[in-house]
């Protein structure tokens, strides 16, 4: 099955070129401002976020910062067709995972994504660690709780 990327681009000249360049490897779903990116988040399971930070309906800092905060294990791309560096520092800052000047050699995308996927299973592997030792430091607590009474 095809692994989910989403790309957030109010170009469908953008679109249309990173379709060509991914639609063999993943399942793309596209929209076409931050609004849509969001409610296709939360409807789907989205392995990587690609997104135009000159999409205007919502800041982009804030739009990186929403989508960190609700979907952590989703990797974020981010890139313009400008060569704009505070952009860029603001979107790796924010919790982009890579950042770079539109278009992009589609190797070189392909890489970064497969990072992203790597990274992203990494970070699910780190959080089924933590959970188990958690429910086993709460079930020790509750045995000693129970020994005390």
């Amino acid at each position: 099955m095809l692994k989910n990327i989403l790309v957030i681009d109010y170009s469908e000249h953008n679109l249309t070129k990173l379709d060509s360049i991914l639609h063999r490897r993943y399942n793309l779903k596209k929209a076409i401002n931050g609004e849509q990116g969001l409610e296709i988040l939360r409807e789907e399971e989205i392995l990587v976020a690609l997104l135009n930070l000159e999409t205007t309906d919502i800041n982009s800092t804030e739009l990186i910062e929403t989508i960190v905060a609700r979907h952590n294990n989703t990797q974020i791309i981010s890139y313009t067709s400008t060569k704009d560096m505070e952009a860029c520092i603001s979107s790796l800052k924010a919790g982009a995972f890579f950042y770079f000047n539109f278009p992009i050699e589609p190797e070189v995308l392909k890489n970064k994504i497969l990072i992203a996927e790597d990274r992203a299973g990494s970070i699910e592997q780190l959080r089924k660690v933590y959970e188990k030792r958690s429910v086993k430091a709460h079930n020790a607590t509750t045995a000693m709780d129970i020994i005390q009474k």
